[in-house]
């Protein structure tokens, strides 16, 4: 049976198809949040590559501004993908799937359950370990103990109360959520609330991500070049690079990196100190090199899933599940 594994974010949707044998894979660079009309092509070309006969479902794009709630959210995307799959079946709480005949009245369990599927499959592989899944927008961090996910928070709500989900990522989000001044010659200066750069133009600069691996939009339109990047960063400054020095661009972006170190580090101590153990660090998605400074600095130790390490892990996930 072919199996297709879909993960709709409100950026980005993942497909992981196997076949019996293996698995491909496609990212699909699809903004739910201005352009949900095109969610049902982009379903239709993949269902008319794969042919799959079973599609499993996990979603987080409910959250989407362009939907007027999570039901409203959800009750499109499931009806999208119902109408362009033959069977469908979608992912959620408690690790469990539900049919579309049963999507309204379980709306609450099947938003925003991707990373319980992904936390399923890896706990099955690690022991006592975190699981740090960073993302373009978000980062999860799951628990998992005796081969067991632990979570305290059920909804996106409760997660972000209990440091099992971050919103901060390493391509989409903006600089300015993430650090409010950085220092220059000795002087703090403000940085501008505005949206002039992303987190991964940071990345760019520093050498941390390339390119291609810049998969989101870019804040002005223009290129995702190195150079670009760094004029980008100079406008946090409300500058440009006719005033700042590229050691300057340097310096701000490190300092916007230490932060965002700092930001994940605090959750992962919570979770160390809560539980009293010195997990092992699973890396995974675009962000992971982030995960990995920080299992460096507090002297854990640090592994990437030979599977389940890139931003399609949750699209695999969801459709190994569906065929165990």
């Amino acid at each position: 049976m072919g199996i297709l594994g879909l993960d709709i974010g409100g950026a980005n949707t993942k497909a992981a198809f196997f076949d019996g044998n293996e698995f491909k894979e496609i990212y699909v660079y699809l903004p739910i949040f201005s352009k949900k009309e095109n969610l049902h092509n982009t379903l239709r070309e993949l269902k008319n590559k794969f042919s799959p006969d079973l599609c499993s479902i996990t979603m987080t794009a409910e959250l989407c501004d362009c939907f007027k709630s999570k039901l409203d959210g959800i009750a499109y995307i499931s009806k999208v993908c119902n109408n362009v799959f033959e069977k469908v079946k979608f992912f959620g709480f408690p690790g469990v799937f539900y049919d579309f005949s049963e999507v309204q009245a379980h709306y609450k369990d099947i938003g925003s359950f991707n990373w319980l599927a992904l936390a399923q499959i890896l706990s099955k592989k690690h022991g006592n370990a975190l699981m740090i899944d960073i993302g373009s927008t978000t980062t999860d961090i799951i628990s998992m103990i005796d081969h067991t996910p632990q979570y305290n928070g059920k909804s996106d709500f409760e997660r972000l109360k209990f440091n099992e989900l971050l919103y901060l990522g390493a391509l989409r989000t903006n600089v300015s959520t993430v650090i409010s001044s950085v220092n220059l010659d000795n002087e703090q200066i403000s940085v501008a609330r505005e949206y002039f750069a992303n987190m991964a133009d940071v990345y760019v600069v520093l050498e941390k991500i390339d390119e291609n691996e810049y998969i989101s939009d870019t804040s002005d339109g223009t290129t995702k070049s190195k150079s670009d990047c760094m004029r980008r960063i100079a406008r946090i400054l409300c500058s440009d690079l006719d005033q700042l020095s590229k050691k300057d661009i340097f310096s701000i972006a490190n300092q916007i990196y230490e932060k965002n170190i700092a930001i994940i580090e605090n959750s992962i101590s919570y979770h160390i100190e809560k539980h009293k153990i010195n997990f092992d660090l699973i890396g995974v998605g675009v962000g992971r090199f982030l995960a990995k400074e920080v299992a460096k600095r507090k002297k854990l130790s640090y592994d990437e899933d030979s599977e389940y390490y890139n931003q399609m892990a949750c699209a695999r996930a969801v459709a190994s599940l569906c065929k165990s």
